[in-house]
């Protein structure tokens, strides 16, 4: 675990030197110019992509008091479980196996996405300002996306909330997904 800054200076460090280097290590291959880009991420702070777990049929639920909030992701497509797990555990949240796909612990730092993804009488709802971006489509695709017969593949949206399907239509429209 690194602090945000210290990550932001490693990443810089990393980006430098490959952009310093001329040739690629035990080649010839002229790499003159090649630069990189490196993403840092903290939790909670980068943890908004957890909604990619949301899009498709998965839920968030507030417990008791709604002090505490734990994900519900059932999935549809087997064999997804440990890619799962990890991304989410990259992000500082545990899925194990439930009894219909991945469960979380009811913790304190999700109740501010429970509070944006759910009435507060605990219907799904999305969030007025949800933007899709590469992140949260990536953990929706695990989650809920199927390979369709072009080569694509179709994000599933929830059967038990229609009410969600035109405004997630609309944030993959805006990402530019047909």
């Amino acid at each position: 675990n690194t602090k945000a800054d210290e990550a932001l200076a490693l990443a810089e460090q990393i980006r430098a030197s490959i952009e310093a280097m001329d040739r690629l290590e035990g080649t010839a291959i002229d790499i003159s110019g090649v630069t990189a880009s490196v993403g840092v991420a903290s939790f909670p702070e980068h943890s908004t992509d957890l909604a990619g777990l949301l899009c498709g049929p998965g839920r968030i639920e507030r417990f008791g008091a709604g002090d505490t909030a734990r994900f519900d992701v059932p999935l549809p497509i087997e064999g997804r479980e440990t890619a799962l797990a990890a991304l989410a555990a990259a992000r500082g949240v545990t899925l194990a196996p439930g009894a219909s796909g991945m469960r979380s612990a009811f913790r304190r730092d999700l109740v501010p996405l429970a509070r944006a993804w759910c009435t507060p009488d605990g219907r799904k709802q999305i969030p007025p300002d949800f933007q899709l971006d590469g992140a949260t489509l990536r953990l929706w695709a695990l989650s809920a996306g199927t390979p369709d017969l072009r080569g694509g593949h179709l994000l599933l949206l929830d059967p038990q909330a229609p009410w969600t399907h035109d405004p997630l239509i609309a944030a993959a429209t805006r990402a530019g997904l047909p």
